[in-house]
């Protein structure tokens, strides 16, 4: 049995924020408490202003106001992650890698990419204290990747946390079909049914 988990972030612990195709700031599960976190570090006057950079296929609220901001097709932007994790590896020599994922890694470096090397230095200057985040529209394995990097870039604990995922059903859930039949028999007395709908 695998624990579902869910990915929590810390804008106002956030130095350098790094979002493929992630509008944080416009939409999604906890939005308003990211903006609100992210927008503590804009004020020049409290000391220094965190940075944004944002690779996404089509504006956002988010794009919209980052510093450094790379329009690139959806399709690409898994591309894009496996870039920017080879320029990363390649400015942290002491993360030992076997070398079938060293040369890999050195593979994907992008000499011709300005936006992915910045966003790479800055991350690894910001170690334990940037952010990469992932939007839902993008696939699994850059998910995974982000997380890889998050945690070898010493961001774990400190901008972004697990937590046991709400939306997990428990294990001794009552299938449709069961339910149906139980209703049946008249074994169960009271359903009720919460913002859904079984049908579907």
């Amino acid at each position: 049995y695998h624990q579902q988990l869910e990915l929590l972030h810390d804008h106002s612990a956030a130095r350098v924020v790094v979002s493929l195709d992630a509008d944080f700031l416009g939409g999604g599960p906890f939005w308003l408490r990211y903006a609100r976190q992210w927008s503590t570090r804009r004020d020049p006057e409290a000391g220094g202003m965190n940075r944004l950079y944002c690779a996404e296929s089509m504006p956002s609220v988010t794009g919209s106001m980052a510093e450094h901001r790379l329009p690139v097709p959806s399709s690409q932007v898994p591309r894009v992650g496996l870039q920017l994790a080879a320029e990363v590896m390649t400015l942290m020599p002491h993360t030992s890698l076997p070398p079938a994922q060293a040369a890999l890694f050195a593979a994907w470096r992008a000499h011709d990419q300005p936006w992915v090397r910045a966003a790479a230095r800055d991350l690894v200057a910001a170690q334990g204290s940037g952010l990469l985040v992932v939007g839902d529209r993008q696939p699994a394995a850059l998910h995974i990747l982000a997380h890889v990097l998050n945690r070898v870039l010493g961001n774990m604990g400190r901008t972004v946390w697990t937590i046991p995922c709400a939306l997990v059903v428990p294990r001794n859930k009552m299938e449709l079909a069961e339910l149906s039949l139980e209703m049946g028999k008249r074994k169960t007395q009271t359903l009720r049914i919460l913002e859904g709908n079984p049908r579907v």
